[in-house]
């Protein structure tokens, strides 16, 4: 596929519980948000969390969705157990709850794309690339709360992406942060873009010196466990992963 022609690609059921979890950051040092504002490299924090609740998910136990999540919180990182914590824990049990019903949905969550190449082979990461990181940046800016609407279970997660496709194409050569605000301008219903537009360039300029960072993706066991013939490892990762 030409890198300049789009096309749509399902998230992945870990990429979504991804998302989720970079939103609740129970550290308030990992994940997106902080690897995207120029801290060190903790984008994948919270990945090796989503394959246990990807089980909890697929059995419906939201009892013990919120026991493990109670765990992370409480137990891993030793975080206070308050009121405030709990109900918190509590809403991301029943955020992740909605957003996986949508996820089930093969029509949804269904993102802008230039480079089909985002997995490796061995199936056990995902490369984040830079149409995926402003994808990011924007879901976190989100002047038309449309993050929280996703939360709550509507297919919303796409709504900046013609607007991430357009910054990436203007930035192929020269990043410039003034034309990634003008573009943000277009969305942003009076609200200052001003720091919206750095991170974006923060971004980018970390990606082009540091090259492209890793998510964890299948787990590596459940590729290993069968022997299976080159057919079957296609089925098996096209239904892990949604790539057709």
């Amino acid at each position: 596929m030409s890198p300049l022609i789009p096309a749509l690609r399902k998230m992945s059921d870990i990429e979504v519980i991804q998302r989720v979890l970079d939103y609740w950051n129970p550290l308030g040092i990992g994940g997106f948000r902080e690897w995207s504002g120029g801290g060190h490299n903790t984008i994948d924090e919270y990945d090796r969390y989503a394959f246990p609740i990807a089980d909890y998910l697929l059995k419906k136990d939201q009892l013990g969705l919120n026991e493990y999540l109670d765990d992370i919180q409480f137990s891993f990182m030793r975080n206070k157990k308050t009121t405030e914590a709990i109900a918190k824990t509590r809403y991301l049990s029943w955020c992740l709850t909605n957003v996986w019903k949508t996820q089930q949905r093969p029509d949804s969550n269904r993102r802008i794309v230039f480079d089909e190449t985002r997995y490796l082979s061995d199936g056990a990461y995902r490369v984040v690339d830079e149409m995926d990181a402003i994808q990011g940046c924007l879901e976190m800016f989100d002047p038309l709360d449309q993050f929280p609407t996703w939360l709550h279970g509507e297919d919303t997660l796409c709504a900046y992406d013609l607007f991430a496709e357009e910054i990436w194409l203007n930035t192929r050569g020269r990043i410039s942060e003034e034309d990634i605000h003008l573009t943000l301008q277009k969305i942003t219903s009076g609200l200052d873009a001003t720091a919206a537009a750095a991170r974006v360039a923060t971004t980018l300029h970390r990606m082009r010196r540091g090259g492209n960072p890793k998510r964890m993706e299948i787990h590596r066991r459940k590729m290993c466990a069968e022997k299976l013939s080159r057919e079957e490892k296609i089925i098996r990762i096209v239904a892990l992963t949604g790539i057709a």
